[in-house]
């Protein structure tokens, strides 16, 4: 029998420590991670067989869970004796196997070597775009909003405004801002289920961003959370990130990432400082209010300043932003440009 690949979850409970002892001495298993956060999964996706993780860590999720097997690792729950909810937790987001945290590490050690990986879900290469910028206005939400705007024409579509800093895209279609980020992360944690009523504009379904004073912290743990869960009810989901840090974790768990910049020097020169920090994989670039008879210009300026060749050229005309001020569908002509960008298509240094 071959040596399952396992994977525990960081913890300050005796399980987790005893287990990777005994693991490593006795060598039933194959330990190849033992991760403090969930990206340190993210980057593993594919080559654990098995997850043991424990309920008292805020990132063990039932959704989380759901995550893990369908992207074919078997889970092992593990919970402190005595706590109802946490094995109830564990149980909801389907573990293979749910267990005290108190059985003998001996055992846990077989039951692993026991469990079969579930089959990998097949999961849409593309089903998740990030859109981001420089401060300054360079057309974020309205990039965002056009090209989730095209892919519903085609695929279920979630566009979600993460813009924390000023969302706007319930005020930019003149809807009612609900339900919203706060709302699904609140149904997420408590069922593992992405909310069933959202807001519908046509074909598009919008997820409003949340409040500039919500009543708790939205942090990336919850946002990655909803994300997950969305990602079970729609082939296709765009995020309004407005200007996010460099080293957002929705970058790296995208599989596009989208930058938009406008086509001026004091654009190129804030972009350019949001590249040099960029720490994800390389974005494709949505050059913004282009002049019409300097193209060129602006396309080697952005490939000088940036290291970037644009993916997509928006021109400078009064017809592609009048539609951005008032609550009404994207401009058409903005939509067709910006269908390039539905097959995602890594960017490249020039």
């Amino acid at each position: 029998m071959t040596r399952p690949r396992v994977a525990t979850i960081l913890s300050a409970r005796e399980w987790e420590s005893t287990f990777a002892d005994m693991a490593r001495a006795t060598s039933l298993v194959r330990l190849v991670a033992r991760a403090y956060q969930p990206s340190d999964l993210e980057r593993r996706a594919g080559e654990l067989d098995v997850i043991v993780a424990g309920a008292e860590t805020a990132w063990v999720t039932p959704t989380a869970i759901k995550n893990w097997r369908s992207r074919g690792a078997g889970v092992l729950g593990l919970y402190p004796p005595h706590d109802r909810p946490g094995r109830r937790l564990l149980t909801m987001g389907g573990a293979d196997e749910v267990l005290p945290d108190t059985t003998p590490p001996e055992r846990v050690l077989h039951i692993v070597r026991a469990i079969r990986p579930p089959v990998a879900a097949s999961i849409q290469s593309g089903s998740l775009t990030t859109v981001t910028g420089s401060r300054g206005a360079p057309g974020i939400s309205e990039v965002a909003l056009s090209l989730a705007w095209g892919l519903a024409e085609h695929h279920p579509t979630l566009l979600i405004d993460l813009d924390r800093q000023g969302p706007s895209l319930s005020v930019r279609l003149g809807v009612v801002p609900a339900p919203d980020v706060t709302h699904a992360a609140d149904e997420v944690m408590a069922s593992g289920l992405f909310p069933s009523e959202v807001c519908r504009i046509g074909s598009l379904s919008l997820l409003a961003g949340p409040p500039i004073r919500a009543a708790g912290p939205l942090t990336s743990a919850l946002i990655n959370e909803v994300v997950q869960a969305a990602e079970g009810s729609f082939e296709r989901i765009v995020v309004d990130l407005g200007v996010t840090d460099p080293d957002d974790p929705l970058l790296y768990r995208a599989a596009s990432r989208i930058l938009t910049c406008e086509a001026t020097p004091k654009g190129l020169v804030r972009a350019a400082a949001t590249v040099e920090a960029w720490a994800a994989p390389l974005p494709a670039l949505v050059l913004n209010r282009v002049p019409l008879h300097g193209r060129e210009d602006a396309v080697r300026a952005a490939r000088h300043w940036l290291g970037l060749e644009p993916s997509v050229l928006l021109p400078d005309l009064a017809a592609l932003h009048d539609d951005a001020r008032v609550a009404s569908a994207p401009c058409p002509e903005l939509v067709k440009l910006l269908e390039p960008l539905h097959q995602p298509a890594p960017a490249h240094l020039d």
